[in-house]
């Protein structure tokens, strides 16, 4: 039981913390100015300012991200029915996640903010657990 709480108010720090830094890479993001950037660093920096003002593309980018993963995983290994139903449940969280975080993120921020900040912080923490099963 200790494991379990001490793992949750890990999991509720590391969401704060990344919320924090992503607000103020938000605003950093609106503030940069791509005039005298170099081409290809002007083209990321407006796609990400393009990411964070439309919480469709950001919401819609980051959900694709989830389900081309599970379709590369039920083309690559050969799934059972109840695997497939598993990652489909899955698939289904990711889809709640991405909702419930969108909505607790844009009652401090724009709704594209948000979404653009659950799709980086669903990124960050799929990184983080996939580095810890290496």
């Amino acid at each position: 039981m200790r494991k379990i709480k001490r793992k949750v108010l890990a999991g509720f720090l590391l969401f704060a913390i990344l919320t924090l830094t992503l607000i103020n890479l938000s605003e950093a993001i609106e503030n940069v100015e791509v005039e005298g950037l170099e081409p290809n660093l002007a083209k990321l920096v407006i796609l990400l300012k393009y990411l964070f003002s439309n919480s469709v593309v950001a919401f819609m980018v980051g959900y694709l991200r989830n389900l081309l993963g599970f379709l590369e995983n039920w083309f690559r290994a050969r799934y059972s029915k109840a695997e497939i139903e598993y990652e489909l449940n899955k698939l289904g969280e990711t889809w709640v996640k991405y909702q419930a975080g969108i909505l607790a993120i844009s009652s401090w921020l724009p709704a594209p903010a948000a979404a653009a900040i659950t799709f980086l912080a669903d990124i960050i923490t799929s990184s983080i657990r996939k580095l810890r099963e290496q």
